[in-house]
């Protein structure tokens, strides 16, 4: 049995498997209180713009990807603002893989997202950039964002 974290990480963790990236597999999923249920109203992995092309270099070299990718959080926010239901983003949570980056919490924080919940960061993880993480937590402190980590469970499908 799973948690509603639990499950909304799961969630979040097969939208990563759709990224290309060959080293950074993120997934985000913004969910909206509905009754005793949490209702997925954005989904979003780290990709490139739509219609941008795919081509190997842009994977490879990390400099080169940084320059174009956008990050999940950025996706499932794009994706629950352009759905055709009106959603106060008030809220919504959001559950990411992976801990956000500086510019990914601060557009959490603008349109109003309280409470972050992320898969249980890998050792070494936030090291790789250190002064945005650093921020990133000032951000979701200053803005009275709850952040939690919660273990996403591996469960094997037959």
């Amino acid at each position: 049995m799973f948690t509603d974290d639990e499950a909304m990480l799961f969630v979040a963790k097969m939208e990563s498997l759709r990224s290309e990236d060959p080293s950074t597999k993120v997934g985000c999923v913004i969910g909206l209180p509905s009754g005793d249920d949490i209702k997925i109203i954005g989904f979003g992995f780290n990709d490139f713009p739509n219609g941008l092309q795919r081509r190997e270099e842009r994977f490879l070299d990390r400099e080169e990807k940084y320059r174009f990718v956008i990050h999940a959080e950025i996706m499932a926010v794009i994706d629950a603002l352009s759905n055709d239901g009106v959603y106060d983003l008030r809220r919504c949570t959001a559950y990411v893989t992976h801990a956000p980056c500086c510019s990914c919490m601060a557009v959490l924080a603008e349109v109003g997202i309280k409470e972050v919940v992320v898969g249980r960061q890998l050792e070494g993880w936030t090291d790789r950039f250190p002064e945005s993480y650093r921020v990133s937590q000032e951000i979701r402190d200053d803005c009275g964002i709850t952040y939690r980590e919660v273990e996403i469970k591996e469960v094997m499908c037959e």
